[in-house]
């Protein structure tokens, strides 16, 4: 059976805190002459909630994507993985798992928000077109397969939110 959660040959961890990050726009490069505003963000994620990889791996499994979030970067972590995964755990969002390989970064976030949607999010940093490449999956109160877009826009706007606070937009 595949296992999501394989970081073989990623030099990956398993944190133990919470790490979490701010979202961004619907797919669209930020680069732009002026500095971009930082979105602000309404959505509101619960600190207590814990997901086990197991838990994380079959809620993948089971879920459609609900949308997916790519965009250009002006820099990659000045401190690497460490640097992203504390800017998305200030907003909420937990690293389940991240590793590091020659040309990516990979992280595995999860949240969930006060409405009892949880968010699964599989996410790839292309570091040499420095370019984070993010599928979203949620899973809304008791049905699976939820797919409410206003909230996976607004989750996404935390991890844009992250990404400014390291200025990577």
């Amino acid at each position: 059976s595949l296992d999501l959660l394989d970081m073989t040959g990623l030099g990956g961890t398993l944190p133990q805190g919470p790490a979490a990050a701010g979202g961004g726009g619907e797919g669209t490069d930020k680069r732009v002459d002026t500095p971009p505003t930082p979105p602000s963000a309404s959505l509101v994620l619960v600190d207590s909630f814990q997901l086990d990889p197991e838990a994380f791996q079959q809620l993948w499994a089971e879920l459609s994507e609900a949308g997916t979030y790519n965009v250009a970067l002006l820099a990659l972590p000045a401190n690497g993985l460490p640097a992203l995964e504390a800017a998305l755990a200030g907003r909420g969002i937990v690293c389940l798992a991240s590793g590091e390989m020659p040309d990516v970064f990979k992280l595995f976030l999860y949240g969930q928000d006060e409405g009892g949607e949880v968010y699964l999010v599989q996410a790839l940093l292309q570091k040499a077109a420095k370019r984070l490449e993010v599928t979203l999956k949620v899973k809304s109160g008791g049905r699976i397969g939820g797919n409410n877009e206003a909230s996976v826009d607004a989750f996404v706007d935390l991890i844009s939110q992250a990404l400014y606070s390291l200025e990577l937009l």
